[in-house]
């Protein structure tokens, strides 16, 4: 396993930062891969970000080619509303998000729902 590095930094507040394994013994077609890029809308009162990581499941045939014909990729997005303050809101919509993500992780590995329902620990 390898940890992402950034491989292009965006240098202002939109765009796109990616990030990529910097792993030589691996072919770039191969390396897992992310990204977080920020749109604003046209009057300036929204922006999307998004976040994407890509993690290309590379396997050996009999003959020895090494390919990969499939990737897990995982996408969230955000919209980051720049007309309001809210910054108590903002921030208990991403940590419900990440406490949803992380106590599900398992069901959302194998496509399945959970078993259980989740509790919650994040105000909303």
């Amino acid at each position: 396993m390898s940890k992402l590095t950034i491989l292009s930094k965006e240098q202002d507040v939109v765009g796109t930062d990616k990030y990529r394994v910097n792993d030589p013994l691996i072919p770039m077609a191969f390396r897992a891969n992310a990204q977080m890029t920020v749109n604003p809308n046209a009057d300036g009162t929204n922006h999307q970000v998004t976040v994407m990581i890509a993690k290309p499941v590379v396997v050996t045939d009999p003959n020895g080619i090494v390919s990969a014909p499939a990737t897990f990729r995982m996408t969230t997005k955000f919209n980051a509303i720049q007309d309001r303050v809210n910054n108590t809101e903002r921030l208990a919509a991403i940590d419900a998000h990440i406490e949803f993500l992380t106590k599900n992780k398992q069901a959302i590995a194998d496509g399945i729902l959970p078993t259980a329902p989740a509790v919650f620990t994040v105000d909303l």
